[in-house]
This record gives C-alpha cells, structure tokens and sequence, in this order.
C-alpha cells in the first residue's frame, strides 16, 4: 500500500516525454478530458434537442454536462450495488424513443447484464455508450457498447486525458481540433499542480481547460464547435504506465479495505465480492454517518471521497441513487493509500462500529 518507484516525480516525467513503443490506446480518439470524449459521441450520433439520451441516476455532472440543453435527458435508477438490470432499461426503451443509453461501469466493476442490455438495445435501435472511465484496466471493459468512453488519469499516473471509442465498422468521426499546444500547455499545468500538491479552483484542469477551449472556440451551433486533443504528454505516459503493477497494487488494497470493512458493522461494502480481471479505482462503502466517519479518517490521513452529490436534475423518483448518494464514500486504493494511514484505518472503523 506504499507508492512504487513507478510513481516516484521522476518516474512519473520520465514516461510523460519518452515516446512509447506501441500505443496500447490507439483505436481511441483523444481528447483532453473524458467529458470531451463523451461531447464527441454526441457529434457522432448528431444528437438533436428532441433526441432522447437516457443516463444512470447516479452519476457526476461530468457526464451530465456534455448533454444538458442538447438534448432530452431520462434517468433511470440504479440497484444497491450500482448495476442496472435488463428488465429496467427494457422498460423505458418500450415506453420511450432513446437514441442513446448511457452505463456506466462503477468504481472498476462492469455492468453485470451489459450484453443483455446491448441485445435490447440492438432491437429498439438505440445505441449503447459505455462508460468506462473506472474500468480503463478492467478486463473486457469497453467490449460491449457500441462507443466507449475512458479516462486515463482516474487510473494511470498522468493528470488529464481521455478518449472515445466506435465499435463495429462505423465510419470514421472527423474531430475539428484545437491546435496540440493548447493541450500542451494546460497538461503541463496540471502535471505541475498535481506533483507539486497545489490546490485551487481557478487553476483547476477542469476550470482552465473550460476557459482556454471558450477562449480560442469558434461560435458554431450545438457540436460543432473545436475540441482539445489528447495532449503529447499523457499520450506517452498513458502507453507507457505500468498496468500489470497498477492492477496487482489497487486489487491488493481492495482486498485490505474488504477484510477490515466487513468486520465493522454500520459500514457495508457496495460491491458484494472482487471478481477476476476488475481493476477496482477504489473502494466503494456505505455508512450510516458518513460525513462524520469521513472527517476521522481523513484526520488520520486516510483521503475519503463522496461519489457523488446527484444533479440537480435528478428527481426524487431515482430512491435508490438518491440514498446512495446521502450514504456512499469511497476508499482510497494505490497509489493515494499509504502503509501507515492504512494501518491506523481499522482502529478507527472499529470506533465508528461502537458509537
């Protein structure tokens, strides 16, 4: 549960500039940011105001926002451990004309039903877009939908980027980009923030990429408007991440968080087992008083993170995403867990077990 010399500062720079011998991500089209990937599925599918995309309930407003006041949006809820069951989904394509369903693949864990899904959505003609922005190394991750989507830096030891993928023999998508060095520059901007550990929200690779694309942007309707490339750097350091050791070293402090997690009661993990082949992005728990349980262990030095507040247009009908939301934390896996918060977490579950 140590950092790795692979994620030392100069491993880390190392592999942003050195050139890879093979791209392993080359059927992917890069962007700067996953969002941007999934803004790309919307131009490939020229989704209109009245088209119909039909997202998970629980979910971030970074894959709401690519969609929001471009289309028609429906949500559908979610089960206690995140999954969508066939019958759920073939009841709002029978009811509704979707021309994109979104799933999304949680915490590292695939969509139990997602080749029954993709079967139901072959027959009403809707397309499947799998999110894959925390299964990147998941086995099979990205096999099933017709586009996926993936973030590298949620997974990989770099600071940005993301890409989509078309499925099948779909004609190419020709991307208007902004020119690399913009990409460049705000990726060597969030490498320095990140390494360097400073925060703030005006300099935030979400908040600058937003006014640095505005800024250069052309004034085009809907789509059409330019989209920030996969930068250099995280081209190279993405190809040339350790996967096997980043696999072996989240799957180990899963399996840590499991044993100690199950022992203590009022905390409940939301995924029932860790199946073969699932890079995990982090652990996923319920708790009953999880903003103050949250606060002791990050006094202790153990990072929490709330995946996540729901959108505002997610409505009271979604029960099920709405408690998951109230009482969902995430526990830190590699690299962000060290040994000595790691071995203080217990005793503090054990406390939150008593009061």
């Amino acid at each position: 549960m140590s950092r790795s010399p692979g994620r030392s500062v100069f491993g880390i720079l190392r592999n942003l500039v050195h050139t890879p011998e093979s791209n392993p991500f080359s059927g992917f089209i890069g962007t700067f940011m996953a969002r941007d990937a999934l803004g790309l599925a919307g131009r490939y599918l020229d989704l209109k105001r009245d088209d119909t995309v039909l997202l998970p309930a629980y979910l971030c407003k970074e894959v709401l926002r690519p969609f929001a006041g471009k289309s028609r949006l429906l949500f559908y809820d979610v089960s206690d451990d995140l999954s969508v069951e066939p019958d759920t989904i073939r009841g709002w394509l029978d009811r509704e004309r979707v021309r994109l369903l979104v799933v999304i693949n949680y915490f590292g864990f695939l969509q139990p039903w997602r080749h029954e899904i993709a079967r139901i959505c072959a027959e009403h003609q809707t397309v499947l877009l799998e999110d894959c922005a925390h299964s990147l190394l998941t086995d099979g991750s990205g096999d099933t939908g017709h586009l996926s989507v993936v973030s590298y830096r949620k997974l990989l030891p770099v600071f940005d980027g993301g890409g989509l993928r078309i499925g099948g023999a779909a004609p190419e998508l020709t991307v208007p980009y902004h020119p690399r060095l913009y990409s460049n520059m705000l990726s060597m901007l969030a490498t320095v923030k990140a390494l360097t550990h400073f925060r703030s929200d005006t300099l935030s690779r979400a908040g600058v990429a937003d006014r640095r694309s505005t800024a250069v942007a052309d004034e085009r309707p809907q789509w059409q408007g330019k989209v920030l490339p996969l930068s250099w750097f995280t081209s190279n350091g993405a190809a040339n991440a350790p996967f096997a050791e980043i696999v072996d070293r989240r799957r180990a402090d899963y399996e840590f968080w499991q044993a100690h997690v199950v022992a203590a009661s009022g905390l409940s993990p939301v995924m029932s087992r860790l199946g073969e082949g699932v890079c995990p992005l982090g652990f996923p728990a319920l708790a009953e008083d999880r903003d103050a349980l949250k606060s002791e262990l990050e006094r202790a030095g153990v990072p929490v993170t709330v995946h996540w507040a729901l959108p505002p247009g997610v409505g009271l009908e979604c029960a099920n995403s709405q408690r998951l939301s109230r009482r969902m934390m995430t526990l830190p896996v590699y690299p962000e867990l060290d040994r000595r918060a790691a071995e203080r977490a217990p005793d503090i579950l054990a406390r939150g077990r008593r009061r």
